[in-house]
């Protein structure tokens, strides 16, 4: 047997296949034309798109939604910072308040002690705080004087202090 004897036979059978391989070339155009128009409409859908207002007004809202959620973040950091500061800060000057309250009742008792007032002789009135003897004229009167229901011009307007 030689190959040479073989070969009208191997035509015959390679020919069935001819047509498919026609096919097979037709579509395999086909495809690629229709792969060159789906990116041609591609382009022109982008270049659309890029170019539509509604997407330019989309991009614009995003940014500025970004802009104030930041803004919205460092404000309300600031906010508790600054809680933070104001509470230490009112912690800090009641404690000065206080120190000063002392050292002006410290002074007061000093001076009473030069003054040679005993402590068993002074009123109780005046163990008060010093502010409290430095009272304008209106308020030692109000003091003295149960205040009026009716209402005086002349009189300053007062207003219950919260308790």
């Amino acid at each position: 047997f030689e190959l040479h004897q073989f070969e009208d036979l191997f035509s015959q059978k390679l020919d069935k296949y001819t047509s498919w391989r026609k096919y097979i070339e037709e579509e395999k155009e086909a495809q690629v034309e229709l792969l060159d128009t789906i990116r041609e409409a591609n382009q022109a859908f982008l270049m659309a798109r890029s170019n539509h207002p509604l997407l330019q007004q989309r991009e614009k809202a995003l940014s500025n939604l970004e802009t104030a959620i930041k803004r919205f973040r460092d404000a309300s950091f600031n906010l508790h910072d600054g809680a933070r500061f104001y509470a230490t800060l009112e912690a800090e000057l009641q404690k000065l308040k206080e120190g000063c309250l002392d050292f002006a009742m410290a002074r007061h008792l000093d001076a009473l002690d030069l003054m040679g007032v005993g402590h068993g002789e002074i009123p109780s009135d005046i163990l008060q705080f010093p502010e409290q003897h430095s009272a304008s004229p209106v308020q030692q009167q109000q003091r003295q004087h149960p205040p009026n229901l009716v209402w005086d011009p002349s009189m300053p307007l007062k207003y219950a202090t919260p308790k």
